[in-house]
């Protein structure tokens, strides 16, 4: 299954006045997770940007 929960995301930071241009898409390896290999080192560096 694929999706992507980048769209909700950044909507949801921009409620909490977050500004987020754009979100990014992370790989899991099954619906409740976990993140893929090194996905979660992507995902703390793409946070970074945020601040």
């Amino acid at each position: 299954m694929a999706g992507s929960a980048a769209k909700a995301a950044v909507k949801g930071l921009k409620k909490k006045r977050v500004t987020a241009t754009r979100g990014e898409d992370f790989t899991v390896t099954d619906v409740p997770g976990p993140l893929a290999a090194g996905e979660k080192e992507r995902a703390r560096a793409w946070a970074r940007t945020l601040l």
